[in-house]
């Protein structure tokens, strides 16, 4: 059930968009396709959200991408590769995803994974067929992060460094996602060793590698040929489908919101909590600004998702606007009927 919405709101000739369909990607992607940010706003059975993207202040393109049902999922996908390579592969995911669960597949499916990761391997191999010159396809992958609520269940997955946040009613943050990066595969291997905590949050705030990923739906060519050349050789992408539960205060995390005392993913199954707010994002949302601005502009705005989406905005251009923003906020407020 989707009860209105507002489209393109910053550039208002989006508004001629064809909002007369069941899929959320294909309002994001036509509103991408022209060049504007996107906004949409609505409510379901079980709550209220907002989605937002812009392609920030360096960016010549928004590779970034959005999807959902208006129902009970949400999705955000981060594209890379460059601008053709990672518009397609980001595009390729969120939909992929609200295929699969209109067919009724869940999200944590294997064969999901699977699909994904296929699609985006089979259209490179097609532009090489169809090509001739360097293909603009070649290297392209995507993150991505996708939650479904169905009455106060919680369902959801992660890959790469696009986050999920879990905050309580109160503002305070109860769960948050583990970044499959290279920065964060540092800070483990710091905790493992006995490094102290503050030299652990030094290191994270010079952020060297702070771009680079450790796991996506990524396309690579020797992994692909060597698959083909192998019977069994194909491996399951493996998303995440546990999220960190946070204690004492948010202590275990550095801040730049990343792990930092050696906690693992875990609570797959969540029940959401009446007033409780979802937060996925790409990093160029949460990768701009502190954690802890992220928790204080939720606190301050917990009855106002568009307050909420406006100062998110606002702090993610001050802190630079180096990659795309997008993001969805979702606030569960009852029991599906």
């Amino acid at each position: 059930m989707r009860n209105g919405g507002d489209i393109g709101e910053f550039k208002p000739h989006a508004s001629d968009i064809d909002s007369n369909t069941d899929s959320l990607s294909k309002l994001m992607l036509q509103t991408r396709e022209r060049g504007l940010d996107f906004i949409y706003r609505g409510e379901t059975e079980t709550g209220e959200y907002i989605c937002f993207s812009h392609k920030g202040l360096v960016r010549e393109k928004n590779e970034d991408a959005l999807g959902g049902n208006f129902k009970d999922l949400f999705v955000v996908a981060d594209g890379m590769g460059g601008h053709k390579s990672g518009q397609e592969a980001s595009k390729i995911a969120v939909e992929e995803v609200e295929a699969a669960v209109k067919a009724g597949v869940e999200l944590t499916s294997d064969s999901l994974s699977d699909r994904i990761r296929d699609i985006i391997d089979d259209s490179v191999e097609v532009e090489d067929e169809e090509g001739g010159t360097k293909n603009k396809l070649e290297g392209m992958g995507t993150t991505l992060v996708a939650f479904r609520v169905e009455g106060d269940n919680l369902e959801k997955i992660h890959i790469g460094d696009s986050r999920l946040y879990i905050y309580n009613p109160q503002g305070e943050l109860k769960y948050v996602s583990k970044d499959d990066s290279y920065m964060q595969a540092i800070l483990d291997s710091m905790v493992k060793t006995g490094e102290p905590l503050d030299q652990i949050e030094k290191i994270d705030e010079r952020e060297p590698f702070s771009g680079v990923i450790s796991k996506a739906f990524l396309h690579n060519k020797k992994r692909r040929k060597k698959e083909k050349d192998q019977k069994d050789g194909k491996k399951t992408v493996q998303t995440n489908h546990g999220l960190v539960k946070i204690k004492d205060e948010g202590k275990q995390l550095t801040s730049r919101g990343r792990i930092k005392d050696g906690s693992v993913e875990s609570e797959e199954k969540i029940q959401l909590e009446q007033g409780d707010i979802i937060i996925a994002c790409s990093d160029g949302m949460n990768g701009m600004m502190p954690q802890l601005t992220i928790d204080g502009i939720v606190q301050s705005n917990q009855d106002d998702l568009r307050g909420m989406q406006e100062i998110f905005l606002k702090e993610a251009l001050a802190g630079g606007g180096k990659d795309n923003i997008s993001f969805i906020v979702y606030q569960h407020s009852k029991k599906q009927l």
